[in-house]
């Protein structure tokens, strides 16, 4: 992002969107197995599956957008509104805190929590599981569950996306994120 600029923006957030939609919309169990960290986009998509598992250990999973000085995009914001107890979406969102594994399973950031070395098997089990269910089932009962959240991000304007873009693209949030990234991980453009 700090690289590539404005043309690097203009096609990855409406790429993000797309990668985004086909995981909501996609008719068939998915299941995350998170052995590492998921931070900011990498913890989206996490929450845009069905079922998340991440390993114990010391892997940090959260939203850090607010961190780096941009707001979310239409869709991210509404998965991860979907993904959590509405009790604990507000905070995720505004602290930009990343969690620790058994933390993230008391939030709703996953589902369980598996040993590093159980973890793959664990998710293939869970896959096989959901698998299990009629196809059809399956794709007509996620679709449902997935309806809300694709409705309320259909309700951000364009005025909206475009003042995102803006945000995204300042200068000002490129300080923030080199700041950040030099205070968070020693690193700068």
């Amino acid at each position: 992002m700090l690289q590539g600029g404005n043309d690097y923006l203009s096609r990855f957030l409406p790429a993000l969107e797309v990668c985004l939609r086909e995981l909501l919309e996609f008719p068939h169990p998915i299941v995350a197995a998170v052995n590492g960290h998921a931070i900011a986009g990498g913890c989206v998509i996490v929450c845009a599956c069905d079922h998340r598992i991440m390993a114990e250990g010391r892997g940090r999973i959260g939203v850090t957008e607010l961190l780096v000085g941009v707001p979310f995009p239409d869709l991210p914001l509404e998965i991860v509104r979907a993904s959590v107890a509405s009790h604990h979406f507000q905070n995720i969102v505004y602290s930009g805190r990343t969690f620790s594994p058994s933390d993230a399973l008391q939030v709703g950031l996953v589902d369980e929590l598996a040993t590093p070395e159980t973890l793959l098997a664990k998710a293939i089990e869970v896959a096989s599981r959901l698998a299990a269910i009629s196809q059809r089932t399956f794709a007509i009962t996620k679709a449902q569950i997935r309806r809300e959240t694709l409705e309320r991000a259909a309700r951000y304007t364009r005025e909206d996306e475009k003042a995102i873009f803006e945000v995204w693209t300042s200068a000002e949030t490129r300080e923030i994120i080199e700041a950040y990234l030099k205070r968070t991980i020693g690193k700068s453009s």
